[in-house]
Order: C-alpha cells, then sequence, then structure tokens
C-alpha cells in the first residue's frame, strides 16, 4: 500500500463518515430527493473504494514472488481483503437504502464500511 493509496483512503473514510452522519440524522424513512442524493454520494465512495482497491490488486501482482511473500506483500493482501469487505459492505448500504428507509442496518453498513475502509491503511 502506498502513500498515494493511503490518502485516498483516508479521503473515502471523510467521505463516509460524512455519509454515516446524516444517516443518523434522518433516521427515518427518506424521501426520494434524499435517497437520490444518499445513492449518489454512495455510488461516488464505492467507485473511489473500488479503484483503489483495483489499484492495490494490480500493485500486487506486479510484484516479483518474492515481495508478494514478504511484509510488504502481506500488508497489501491484507489491505485488498479489508477493501474488498469496505466495497462488498457499500454495496449492502445501497441494497438496504433502496428499500427506501435509514435505518440501524444501514448505519451499521456503512459504519462496518469506515472499518475496513481504516483496517487497510
Amino acid at each position: 500500500m502506498n502513500k498515494k493509496r493511503r490518502r485516498e483512503i483516508i479521503g473515502a473514510i471523510s467521505i463516509a463518515e460524512k455519509i454515516q452522519k446524516e444517516f443518523e440524522d434522518v433516521q427515518e424513512a427518506v424521501n426520494k430527493d434524499q435517497v437520490d442524493q444518499f445513492m449518489s454520494e454512495l455510488n461516488k465512495l464505492l467507485k473511489i473504494v473500488s479503484d483503489i482497491l483495483s489499484e492495490e490488486e494490480y500493485s500486487f501482482n506486479n510484484m516479483p514472488d518474492g515481495l508478494q511473500e514478504s511484509d510488504n506483500g502481506i500488508v497489501s493482501q491484507e489491505a485488498q481483503e479489508n477493501l474488498g469487505e469496505a466495497v462488498s459492505s457499500l454495496y449492502e448500504v445501497i441494497t438496504l437504502l433502496n428499500n427506501g428507509s435509514v435505518n440501524d442496518d444501514t448505519i451499521d453498513a456503512i459504519i462496518d464500511a469506515i472499518i475496513y475502509m481504516e483496517d487497510s491503511v
């Protein structure tokens, strides 16, 4: 995991925390405009995290075998796993939001995504 990707993840965490706060402020059925806004924000966040994951996978796959088995390779693999889990959690948030409400499950899923991103740094 290089410095650029770490900075991008930290930026993504900030976006996710903002969305979490917005979810906590709503805590009830949301109107169509709010859903559309949340979906837009979540899709942007999902793209950022997916792109970081793709870059990390590409970087790892282009490491010599010896480096893949080194501490740096292990850190990269762990980051990939965590970012993959963050992507899954974001998909879960989007699915829950499609049901038209923001509840504890939706907030928990975004918190999970944040935790996975933090663990990848």
